[in-house]
């Protein structure tokens, strides 16, 4: 009978490589600091291998840990699949995706029932989150992301999904106050609205030859907050056709047209973890995705 490697460190492994960080594995799995890092001793000795070397405070992985982790992965993967192997084979396969808060709220929230329809046998889980980890990636069946995951992004398959630009727009009565539009730079005049860390905002002023500084700005953690605020006269954001299309259509927001101003592009891209396990479930709803945001 073949040797099975332990399987206690091989989880407390997995979960280290994933977080590439021992506390926050221990939080995972309700252990101590010390459980994992002797977990990971474990293993490092039945194999004859380090998996992890110390670089100041954190704990990075060796060559031989790099090369361990998406088989790991895989293996628990399937491992975890098993209930929905042996179990009804009518039961819904669960599929989670990941995806920006203004397109879940603004795009797919009135296609679901397309979605289930295309997709009958899946149990669909949706997570909001708008500058995704490697770390909160590597958890989900799928992601759509504005960027792809640095700096592991070897780890990840992609797929570009859609482009288009992004532009400034707020709310009518707000308009009177920046006519005539001349510049990008009267924008600083209205409270910039930003549903990122500032990068958007900030990309775009320097696409069009401006350092942003100096003027009033609101940080929200969701890009769906963001454009509320909008919506509510709070100032101005930067949206595209594919999040704001339907709010523009009824004039609730107003595209800024300002003259001379570059545009600045936004990529959709669909991104999976290339270690996870792939069943009919992964690729129903992405190709239901790719279809409707045909680029």
């Amino acid at each position: 009978m073949r040797r099975i490697p332990p399987l206690n460190p091989l989880r407390a492994f997995e979960a280290a490589a994933r977080h590439q960080h021992f506390a926050k594995a221990a939080e995972e799995l309700s252990v101590s600091d010390s459980a994992i890092s002797h977990q990971v001793r474990v293993l490092e000795e039945y194999l004859g291998v380090k998996l992890f070397q110390r670089e100041g405070r954190e704990m990075r992985l060796t060559d031989c840990g790099r090369s361990l982790r998406p088989t790991i992965q895989q293996a628990f993967a399937l491992i975890a699949n098993i209930p929905a192997q042996i179990g009804r084979p009518d039961a819904p396969r669960p599929f989670t995706l990941l995806l920006p808060s203004a397109l879940a709220h603004r795009w797919l929230s009135g296609r679901l029932e397309q979605l289930h329809d295309a997709c009958p046998d899946i149990e669909l889980r949706l997570q909001l989150c708008d500058q995704p980890t490697s770390a909160a990636l590597a958890e989900v069946d799928a992601a759509i992301c504005l960027q792809l995951p640095e700096p592991d992004s070897v780890r990840f398959r992609s797929q570009l999904l859609y482009r288009n630009s992004v532009f400034p727009a707020c709310r009518p009565d707000l308009v009177a106050r920046l006519e005539p539009l001349q510049g990008p730079q009267q924008l600083l005049n209205l409270r910039l609205l930003h549903g990122d860390r500032g990068d958007a905002w900030r990309d775009w002023f320097r696409v069009n030859g401006i350092e942003l500084a100096g003027c009033r700005e609101t940080y929200f953690n969701q890009s769906s907050m963001a454009l509320d605020a909008a919506l509510a006269g709070q100032g101005v954001v930067l949206v595209d056709e594919l999040t704001a299309g339907q709010e523009l259509k009824k004039e609730n927001l107003v595209r800024l047209n300002i003259k001379g101003c570059k545009e600045r592009m936004q990529y959709y891209y669909l991104v999976s973890d290339k270690s996870r396990a792939v069943n009919e479930s992964m690729t129903d709803v992405p190709a239901w995705l790719a279809k409707q945001l045909a680029v």
